[in-house]
């Protein structure tokens, strides 16, 4: 954005407010039914906070005034990191600060909106097309966390990853499996003070998996021979819920 376009956006920004201290504070104000060609107030809210920053950073830079974002109620997807730097702190005297609108919830997710359309792949399993470029783990639907197709099975009652099983990347048990890559291996660590996760990448000669350790902890990648399970395998997909 040219220092020209960013001048005529902060024209249509309320008027600022003086403190009693002789700062300016300017309010910006973000919604899920706004549009960031709006102005940011009240009464017409920007859609997205990347917009807000941009503003907010603008006014404290070049106007040295408070700025209060108020995010209003509502999930905001995002489409990338939303980051924060020394550029977003303002300074002692005319502070940026950011806030949800009183008594409202605001949702920030990292997630993406599908709406796909099902339809019966057996009689008890539906699939639908989402495109392609999608890597995930997780899926919502209507709000509810989905469990992955795993062995063993989920178990509400066991506390270790909802259920563990010795056998569960076994020679015999990758065998019956068309696509093992496609798996995600989740564990204890062999001396069981954390948890490890791995992609499972090819299959041995041997028909042992072969493990590419994800570095979710920072002391190693060792595995617990007993407290260890595998998910998002096709063959998996036997239980109600999956």
């Amino acid at each position: 954005m040219t220092s020209a376009a960013v001048s005529a956006g902060l024209a249509l920004l309320p008027a600022a407010v003086a403190h009693a201290e002789g700062v300016a504070s300017v309010s910006l104000h973000v919604s899920v039914a706004g549009s960031d060609r709006a102005a940011g107030t009240s009464a017409r809210p920007f859609r997205t906070i990347e917009r807000a920053q941009k503003t907010a950073r603008a006014l404290a830079r070049t106007k040295h005034v408070a700025v209060r974002v108020v995010v209003h109620g509502g999930t905001y997807h995002l489409q990338r990191t939303l980051g924060f730097d020394a550029r977003d702190s303002g300074s002692a005297h005319a502070p940026v600060t950011y806030t949800a609108a009183p008594g409202e919830r605001v949702v920030l997710s990292g997630g993406r909106a599908l709406t796909p359309r099902w339809h019966d792949h057996t009689e008890k399993i539906k699939v639908a097309d989402i495109g392609k470029g999608l890597d995930f783990d997780e899926l919502f639907l209507d709000g509810k966390r989905q469990i992955l197709a795993r062995y063993p099975d989920y178990d509400p009652d066991q506390a270790i990853l909802g259920g563990t099983a010795a056998d569960a990347i076994s020679p015999a048990r990758i065998a019956t499996w068309r696509n093992p890559t496609t798996g995600l291996v989740r564990a204890l660590h062999n001396g069981m003070w954390g948890g490890n996760s791995y992609r499972i990448t090819g299959v041995r000669e041997d028909g042992s998996a072969q493990l590419a350790w994800v570095g979710d902890n920072n002391r190693g990648s060792g595995m617990h021979t007993t407290y260890r399970m595998v998910e998002n395998i096709f063959e998996e997909l036997d239980a109600p819920g999956e």
